[in-house]
């Protein structure tokens, strides 16, 4: 059976800062009727990156999501 086509709208966001093709912006999200937010910050070219779970990776974007108290408890279930 062919998937379904799926509805996208744009997702609300608002530019914090850029300087040098260097951006940072706020993505405004919600999940279970919760809202959410989303931080973006994008480069103009691959930059070396340090993560938590890869070590050194080569990235154009990193983000950061902050999830309010009242979503931890779903969030994190194993």
């Amino acid at each position: 059976m062919p998937c379904k086509p799926m509805d996208f709208k744009p997702i609300p966001n608002r530019e914090l800062w850029s300087r040098d093709g260097v951006s940072a912006r706020i993505f405004y999200q919600e999940y279970q009727g919760i809202g959410v937010k989303t931080l973006l910050v994008s480069f103009p070219e691959v930059r070396r990156a340090l993560s938590t779970m890869h070590g050194f990776v080569s990235v154009r974007h990193v983000c950061n999501n902050y999830a309010p108290p009242e979503l931890w408890c779903s969030l994190h279930k194993a």
